[in-house]
């Protein structure tokens, strides 16, 4: 059933976190509330931080606060999320979007107050939009008590985790209804953008159609301005661009607008309903979809090389445009990996 459209102060908005506004407070409120409601989420966020072997069963004596006070004479400040498990952990949570990062004024104030809190592990978590942590450093550096206490989260990292736990919880449970919130929140409303890779380029050689005189694989794309895919092990790929490489070469790159999680494919390309063979019913199952821009052409077209008809490549922009094969982008991608990771 299609809804009527629906904004608060002129913005538009898709679930409830949307009413809390689209600020530092509203994304830890919603972030917060995330954790209650999913215990396996905020897990996840507690193992990525260095706080692991928490158990299911301990959770209900876990406490989350927002906008906490702090309780010492002095002490004014108010952190934005505080996540405690008494004699295990305690987590502090600063949050800040944009270029901004916590002040060496804010982290001092921290440190002070995870000092005198009785846990062995004790962490400040700067989650931030920015994906320079240079600042962990120069913090600890002048405050010492923070290191390896002190760390950098980006808001980005939180994507791939509901994506997964989409999978996870079924869409009407508490669980998965909130999650599907928060990554609506964040990926529509606030529009926190994130991505895995900068272009994916997308085999579409096979030319057959799907039923006699009906269309091929490419043209559902094409017609329809969407990619999908059902796997999932691609549920989780964001890319800024979608290039198909169709006749042996990749002519044009399309923007990804928006991706959409557990969406029958059949909704958005309907003719699938036609496909014969009545117990062949993938078009109606959860697919992740991925719609796209228009086509931008390429200075010249890209030929695929040998061994790549059936190959997808993920690669950065200027060694896509930099190259004369696809065979030569995975070669340069490859190449550029391996020297980020030594």
């Amino acid at each position: 059933m299609d809804l009527p459209s629906f904004f608060a102060y002129d913005r538009a908005v898709d679930t409830p976190f949307g009413l809390l506004g689209n600020d530092e407070n509203a994304l830890s409120f919603a972030l917060g509330y995330t954790f209650h409601e999913c215990p396996l989420f905020l897990r996840r966020f507690l193992s990525e931080i260095g706080v692991g072997g928490v158990r299911a069963r301990a959770m209900a004596d876990v406490r989350i606060d927002l906008q906490k006070h702090g309780t010492h004479s002095g002490d004014k400040g108010i952190t934005d999320i505080e996540v405690r498990l008494p004699g295990v952990f305690h987590v502090i949570v600063e949050a800040k979007i944009g270029l901004s990062i916590p002040s060496l004024q804010q982290c001092a104030k921290y440190a002070e107050r995870l000092r005198a809190v009785r846990a062995p592990v004790k962490r400040l978590i700067a989650l931030v939009e920015s994906w320079d942590e240079s600042f962990v450093a120069a913090r600890t550096a002048k405050v010492p008590y923070l290191k390896g206490r002190l760390r950098a989260f980006n808001w980005g990292n939180f994507i791939p985790t509901c994506t997964h736990l989409m999978a996870a919880h079924a869409p009407t449970s508490r669980p998965g209804m909130v999650i599907q919130w928060f990554y609506r929140f964040l990926d529509r409303e606030y529009q926190m953008k994130t991505f895995t890779t900068e272009v994916w380029i997308l085999a579409a050689e096979n030319t057959k159609p799907l039923w006699p005189g009906g269309p091929t694989f490419l043209d559902t794309h094409q017609q329809h301005k969407v990619y999908y895919d059902g796997s999932a092990r691609r549920r989780s790929v964001r890319p800024l661009y979608i290039a198909f490489h169709a006749d042996g070469k990749v002519s044009a790159i399309r923007r990804v607008l928006k991706i959409e999680l557990a969406t029958p494919t059949i909704t958005r390309v309907p003719e699938l309903a036609n496909i014969p063979n009545p117990r062949d019913d993938w078009p109606r199952q959860p697919a992740t979809i991925w719609h796209l821009g228009d086509p931008v052409p390429l200075p010249k077209p890209i030929p695929v090389g040998i061994g790549m008809f059936a190959r997808d490549v993920r690669c950065d922009m200027d060694v896509l445009l930099a190259s004369e094969s696809v065979k030569e982008i995975e070669d340069r991608m490859r190449e550029r990996r391996g020297k980020k990771s030594t």
